[in-house]
């Protein structure tokens, strides 16, 4: 966009359900995905003080707000149960042997961190094409939601839960397209 043109180049608006959730860790919770989140960050200035005038400046380091994802609890709970088998696996209340099944059960590969994932949430344009990748490396649950059964609820109620997930950091991956 030049000086004399202000109409940006892509004028298409960001649409809330075009995207996609995945982890290297726990695919079924790509296809039961119903709200995701691209965290904000803050980044807290450093104070510094002086006899003449207290003043702020810029700080030296990023903190990210949590990824949050409501998803929909299949029959089998095996969406539900991915996730708390993943915390499982990382803090065992009853043994390191349980700890070491959950590790490997969900992780068949070697992986020198077993207990983090990476996870990419794909934003995709109004035809459903990929136009960018948020790319989370190192993330593990800290939250899951409670599964409330209810008599008072009707059949066709579509029972969901929510999950939060820290991280190391994220970066923006842009996607090209190759023409053949």
């Amino acid at each position: 966009m030049t000086v004399l043109q202000r109409t940006p180049d892509n004028v298409n608006i960001l649409q809330p359900t075009k995207y996609l959730v995945t982890f290297d860790r726990i695919p079924d919770t790509q296809y039961f995905c119903q709200k995701a989140n691209i965290p904000g960050a803050t980044m807290p200035e450093a104070k510094i003080d002086s006899p003449f005038h207290n003043y702020t400046v810029a700080g030296l380091n990023i903190q990210y707000n949590k990824i949050n994802l409501d998803f929909i609890i299949d029959e089998s709970l095996l969406s539900w149960r991915n996730i708390y088998e993943w915390m499982l696996a990382i803090s065992s209340p009853v043994s390191f042997e349980e700890r070491n099944y959950y590790k490997a059960k969900q992780n068949p590969k070697p992986n020198p961190f077993p207990s983090y994932s990476d996870m990419t949430l794909t934003v995709m344009s109004g035809l459903n094409n990929p136009v960018v990748r948020v790319q989370f490396y190192n993330a593990f649950p800290i939250y899951l939601s409670d599964i409330d059964f209810d008599t008072t609820l009707s059949a066709d109620h579509t029972m969901t839960a929510q999950a939060s997930f820290n991280y190391e950091f994220y970066e923006f991956v842009e996607i090209t397209w190759h023409l053949l």
